[in-house]
């Protein structure tokens, strides 16, 4: 990194101490503007980054910032400027605490990341239960307000969910109530069905407007779930780590609108 460093610099080598500072962008995020998964984004973040962190190297006197960027003419917007400026603010913040550290050790690494609503290591099942879950409770519930204790049932569920249900129980043979074998795409329709009881918040959860965008998304986790359900399958379809991260963003959602 240090030669690295160096050949971008255009000198033959730097003398430490070194401070070299990493952030993470947002990418496939529900609650960012932005997506970083574009390179032009990412490129206008490097650039816009680089310039706080000059003008604050400047102040300072004494550093010299290194880095692969380009004066590029890329439109920004609010949300990547803010964004980008809490990146340097951070970084700002703990210098002084990182340049008395040089006196231990010539190099630092810094990461700059949002914290995380679960470890990165999280079982994905676990995840999935739980939001399921979570959303049962919530769609019941609801309907259970709007309508009395009698009729939400009827009132609420769509008939071809309500007799595919009872039917499951006649099967079955078992001492469940029908709402038992709702499943978590039976949610979905009943979602749509109730659009003026659940929409606002589903709409919110995801900044989509209407039934079909706003609740894409469940047929996306139903797939992640038929996927994790079969181990083998997972050998030739393996689930990218960055769908706990995903995740742990509805979940996050799911537990403020539903609280």
């Amino acid at each position: 990194m240090r030669q690295a460093a160096a050949r971008n610099a255009g000198v033959a080598s730097l003398q430490p101490p070194f401070i070299v500072v990493a952030a993470r962008l947002p990418i496939n995020e529900p609650d960012v503007r932005f997506d970083a998964s574009s390179k032009k984004v990412r490129l206008l973040c490097e650039t816009l980054v680089h310039t706080h962190a000059a003008k604050f190297a400047l102040k300072r006197g004494g550093w010299t910032v290194v880095s692969t960027t380009r004066v590029r003419e890329l439109s920004d917007s609010d949300e990547i400027a803010k964004s980008c400026e809490s990146i340097s603010s951070c970084f700002a913040s703990i210098f002084d605490f990182l340049k008395e550290l040089t006196s231990a050790s010539p190099f630092h690494l810094v990461t700059l990341s949002k914290s995380r609503d679960v470890p990165q290591d999280a079982d994905l099942g676990v995840l999935l239960n739980r939001i399921e879950i979570l959303l049962y409770e919530w769609v019941l519930a609801g309907l259970k307000e709007k309508y009395d204790s009698d009729d939400w049932w009827v009132k609420g569920v769509p008939q071809n969910l309500r007799v595919r249900c009872v039917q499951r129980v006649e099967e079955e043979g078992k001492q469940l109530p029908p709402e038992a074998y709702l499943t978590f795409i039976d949610l979905r329709d009943i979602v749509q069905h109730n659009w003026d009881i659940f929409g606002s918040n589903m709409e919110k959860m995801v900044n989509l407007s209407g039934k079909r965008r706003a609740t894409e998304w469940f047929v996306e986790l139903n797939e992640l779930r038929k996927i994790w359900a079969h181990p083998i399958k997972q050998r030739f379809e393996p689930i990218a780590q960055e769908n706990h991260e995903r995740l742990g963003i509805y979940l996050k959602k799911i537990l403020s609108f539903s609280k």
